[in-house]
């Protein structure tokens, strides 16, 4: 687990358990559906709490296959690797593409829709430091 993710879950379980410390000096009536609010609440936390990570999964593979289309129509004898940061603190939705052709390079896209898809960043581990110095340079928009 992720320290952020430890530390969101730690927050939101001092939020229901100070709402549920709370609803103690209610009458009994409004306790009641306090304490059932709060349990609604507390479920819905947990269930976003486990289903986000096979979302931002089950969109990365859509986003990774229209990249792969949009580099095959733009690239067509070329192969590449599509990577992508797993940490909490990188987005999940940039895409890294390294070109067999030209390990060196990493170019950074951004893939809105199937229609937009972006290069936002590059970089290079050789000297060469110019995007019009490598074989897959695009503008940026």
């Amino acid at each position: 687990m992720q320290s952020i993710t430890a530390i969101e879950i730690v927050i939101f379980s001092i939020v229901i358990i100070v709402c549920s410390y709370i609803l103690l000096f209610f009458s009994r009536k409004t306790r009641k559906l306090g304490f059932v609010v709060t349990g609604i609440l507390a479920l819905v936390i947990i269930f976003l709490f486990v289903i986000r990570p096979y979302y931002i999964d089950h969109q990365v593979n859509i986003k990774t296959t229209q990249l792969n289309q949009y580099l095959t129509n733009k690239y067509p004898n070329e192969t590449w690797k599509i990577n992508r940061q797993v940490q909490k603190h990188y987005n999940p939705y940039r895409l890294e593409v390294i070109f067999e052709n030209e390990p060196e390079w990493t170019y950074i896209y951004k893939v809105i829709d199937q229609n937009k898809i972006i290069l936002t960043s590059y970089s290079s581990t050789s000297e060469k430091s110019s995007l019009n110095e490598s074989k897959h340079p695009e503008p940026f928009e």
